[in-house]
């Protein structure tokens, strides 16, 4: 569960839904400055290092939104976004695959190795 804004009370995902569903019909620019608030929120619980790189995301994503004729545009505009950073040079995939050939490296590594012997040896006073 999440929290409205307001923070007074735990709001199911329906909930939620609702709230800011309705608040972007009767008070968009309300709605607006929850929305960054919220983000901001996020933005700023994330480790230091990666704030100024997720405020970037941010900036880029609102440009999109500013950019698309309607709501259904920003959203395919979203998605474009979100398909090209996942299938990007450094992105989800080259990760997995970079992933893949360690794991297959360290997997030959101790397949090859020489097995050794070992000596079990008490470890209690005779």
């Amino acid at each position: 569960m999440v929290t409205a804004s307001n923070d007074s009370h735990y709001l199911t995902a329906n909930e939620e839904f609702e709230y800011w569903s309705n608040l972007s019909r009767t008070d968009p620019a309300r709605f607006e400055a929850e929305r960054k608030a919220e983000i901001e929120k996020v933005i700023s619980s994330a480790p230091v290092k990666r704030q100024q790189e997720l405020r970037q995301l941010q900036w880029r994503i609102d440009g999109e939104r500013k950019r698309a004729k309607n709501p259904i545009d920003a959203m395919v505009r979203l998605q474009k976004m979100m398909w090209r950073q996942f299938y990007a040079d450094d992105g989800f995939v080259f990760a997995v695959k970079q992933l893949v050939k360690v794991c297959h490296t360290a997997g030959e590594l101790i397949k090859n190795s020489p097995k050794k012997d070992a000596e079990i040896i008490s470890l209690m006073k005779d």
